[in-house]
């Protein structure tokens, strides 16, 4: 499945990728971003980006080994295709200089400075936020097939990408595989994808890291059936009802998700607001 659309509804339809004829959009890893673009194929002959800016104040040009960004007034940036959906993912949004803050300069291209994370999605099934954070030094591909070594063949086949592991997405559930072992899995849910996300940026982590991490944890996790006395209590002290909602907030003092959402919320214009859903 093509995630690569040219009819995308608005109000995606101002974020525009002009592609010309001499590139193989079919020979490009797929983003998550894609999603929320439109491409339009241009002939390189007639095509004058200081008339496109007339129509459209920021956009994106591909070439045949990289990319570029064209902002009205500035000068063109040239990327690196493996820093496609980290770019795509703030370019729209005014956040130029968290575009440069992510990558790195390589050879006058900017890059991503960690290996790109190839996630695995079954089609049906797509449960991945192209506006998490988590997710933006990310590719992915749809699949059909629970042959998890065949998809370690397929990541092994792309250097650019992180080779300790790979992503499968099925619904709400996610599942971290260790490239060289199949069998070792780690699973998580949509829940921890952003905080799990943000591990994965660590050179250090692998599966096997996160298995003894989530077996860490669980020692110190309250076991019910060791306290049959225990009682749930609210900020006021009322004891909590069985069958009664209620709200748990725990404190994270080393990342705050909401509190980095509200951030990226403020940032999405208010046209756009209804498909971010705060």
């Amino acid at each position: 499945m093509s995630c690569f659309s040219t009819n995308i509804p608005t109000p995606f339809s101002n974020r525009v990728v002009f592609v010309p004829d001499y590139v193989n959009m079919d020979a490009l890893d797929k983003c998550l971003q894609d999603n929320r673009v439109t491409f339009i194929p241009i002939n390189t002959a007639t095509f004058d980006a200081q008339v496109e800016h007339k129509t459209y104040p920021r956009f994106l040009l591909l070439e045949k080994d990289y990319f570029v960004t064209h902002v009205d007034g500035d000068a063109p940036v040239k990327c690196n295709y493996e820093a496609r959906n980290m770019v795509m993912s703030n370019f729209w949004l005014g956040r130029i200089q968290r575009v440069t803050s992510d990558l790195k300069q390589v050879n006058g291209l900017w890059v991503s400075w960690r290996p790109l994370v190839h996630f695995f999605v079954y089609e049906g099934a797509d449960s991945l936020q192209s506006e998490c954070t988590a997710l933006h030094n990310t590719v992915f591909e749809y699949v059909n097939t629970d042959d998890f070594g065949a998809l370690a063949e397929i990541v092994k086949r792309k250097p650019h990408c992180e080779q300790k592991y790979f992503g499968v997405n099925n619904g709400q559930t996610y599942t971290l595989v260790n490239t060289d072992n199949v069998e070792q899995k780690y699973e998580f849910s949509r829940l921890n994808l952003r905080t799990l996300g943000f591990k994965l940026w660590k050179e250090e982590t692998t599966v096997q890291s996160l298995i003894d991490e989530e077996a860490q944890l669980a020692v110190f996790r309250p076991n019910p059936s060791r306290r049959p006395g225990f009682k749930l209590h609210d900020a006021d002290g009322r004891v909590i009802v069985d069958g009664e909602p209620f709200m748990l907030h725990i404190a994270n003092y080393e990342y705050d998700p909401e509190s980095e959402m509200d951030d990226e919320y403020d940032d999405i214009p208010e046209d756009e607001r209804q498909f971010y859903g705060k």
